[in-house]
């Protein structure tokens, strides 16, 4: 155990991949989750490049509790600011402080730069970097009034070295990546620390549409994935799992990593190295 027993955690993306890896590994260490993602009755959602079988926040804190666990969900979109206030009222209802912010939502988009619509742009700098600004804004004020706290924005290793035809996205995560370290310097003076993780590929349902989808943009051996042509540059040459970044997260949230702060760590088997 981390340590962890008692703090207040809010995870978006909480529905699939990395956000539900994390949610059910900080309720599992004694946090108490509050769990929040799309609707997934949203009209839009049924033809979102990424969510082919839309998922239900409940279901993830369904599991938490069925488990033992503390949690409560909500329907919140972090690109809208009255939601995400929505998430901060509810935890502070539920639980009566909010410890950690481990932000998981985002989007992708594989397109060349040439290709990339104005809307496609400001869909993902909109859903990675403004959504991201927003609920770690709306933190922060509670961070700064307890003095602690622990922020934990998932970036990339997109965010630090371009990929061809992740212009947008890349430019999100190396957004998500600066903006975290300003807010680890602002923060420090309050006792409270902001942190990225750089993940590389991991085998949630987004990755199974890029695996789809890049192959026009990288030269593949007959047969080969996307995926396996990128692991071929990767020491640990296999697919990392959520639950694998959840761990990563749990230990920036406790007080164990009390001295980390502003960085953005690589969780990618090697891929990315400095």
């Amino acid at each position: 155990m981390m340590g962890l027993q008692g703090k207040v955690a809010i995870v978006t993306g909480a529905a699939r991949g990395i956000g539900r890896a994390v949610a059910i590994r900080l309720a599992a260490e004694g946090v108490s989750v509050v769990a929040c993602d799309l609707d997934p009755r949203a009209p839009w959602l049924k033809t979102d490049d990424f969510i082919k079988e839309p998922q239900s926040v409940m279901s993830v804190v369904d599991e938490i509790r069925s488990g033992g666990g503390n949690a409560v969900g909500i329907y919140a979109d972090i690109t809208v600011e009255g939601e995400v206030n929505d998430v901060i009222t509810l935890a502070l209802k539920e639980f009566g402080r909010v410890d950690i912010l481990s932000n998981n939502a985002g989007v992708a988009l594989t397109k060349l730069v040439h290709e990339t619509t104005l809307e496609d742009w400001e869909r993902v700098i909109r859903v990675n970097a403004t959504g991201t600004f927003i609920t770690c804004r709306a933190v922060a004020r509670l961070f700064m009034d307890q003095r602690s706290g622990s922020i934990i924005n998932t970036a990339s290793i997109a965010g630090k070295t371009g990929t061809p035809s992740f212009g947008a996205y890349c430019a999100s995560k190396a957004a998500v990546i600066l903006l975290t370290n300003v807010l680890a310097k602002e923060l420090a003076p309050f006792n409270a620390r902001a942190n990225c993780i750089c993940p590389g590929m991991v085998k949630t349902d987004m990755w199974k549409k890029l695996n789809q989808e890049m192959g026009k943009y990288l030269q593949l051996k007959p047969g080969q994935t996307p995926m396996e042509k990128l692991l071929e540059a990767t020491p640990i040459s296999k697919p990392e799992e959520p639950e694998d970044i959840a761990g990563l997260v749990a230990f920036l949230a406790s007080d164990d990593a009390y001295f980390i702060t502003g960085q953005a760590i690589n969780i990618d088997g090697g891929y990315e190295s400095h």
